[in-house]
């Protein structure tokens, strides 16, 4: 099931580019504050025409992803998805990876920065603060699946020097992993 995630998490992360890229080209800009963007962007006939089935599905695919997590967080609090058995997330049993806790923070950061909704920042913050002791995990490569959609994205929102000091810890932890003599980070 986790690659289901990880499906899930990569097409939120690509309407939310494709959102930001539409806002670019809506405001001639090519930064993106998120205080100065509308929620709703003006396009021309064509590019609606091209585009508008693309937003479309892509809003329908955060809508429904919303409802999702906002079931898979009401309904196991400080529970990552691990598997499902018979349509039911499981979480007994042996971890047997730990390198998929981040998609779920992640996608509560990508309707955050979608819909800023203080809920979904609540969320993300509180599943991001669930990992945080990962940051000096040497056992593992995957930290950056862990801290680049939580924590990085965090600090790219807030701004926030402690923010950053974990993302900066768990790329440190990470960089321990490297082998000087074949130019790259052990698994």
């Amino acid at each position: 099931m986790q690659v289901v995630t990880i499906i899930v998490y990569k097409a939120l992360h690509r309407c939310y580019n494709m959102e930001v890229l539409l806002r670019q080209r809506a405001g001639g800009t090519r930064s993106f504050p998120r205080d100065k963007c509308p929620r709703s962007v003006s396009v021309s006939v064509e590019e609606d025409n091209a585009m508008g089935s693309l937003v479309s599905k892509c809003e329908r695919a955060f809508d429904f992803a919303a409802g999702q997590l906002g079931h898979l967080v009401d309904s196991y609090p400080d529970h990552f998805p691990m598997y499902t058995m018979n349509g039911k997330w499981m979480h007994e049993g042996e971890a047997w990876t730990n390198w998929c806790e981040g998609f779920l923070g992640g996608q509560l950061w990508l309707l955050y920065e979608h819909t800023d909704d203080p809920y979904w920042r609540e969320a993300a913050i509180h599943y991001s603060r669930l990992i945080e002791d990962r940051k000096t995990d040497r056992t593992v490569h995957d930290l950056g699946f862990l801290f680049w959609p939580t924590w990085q994205r965090w600090y790219r929102w807030s701004g926030d020097a402690a923010v950053k000091d974990v993302v900066v810890q768990a790329g440190q932890t990470l960089a321990q992993r490297f082998k000087q003599k074949g130019q790259y980070l052990r698994s």
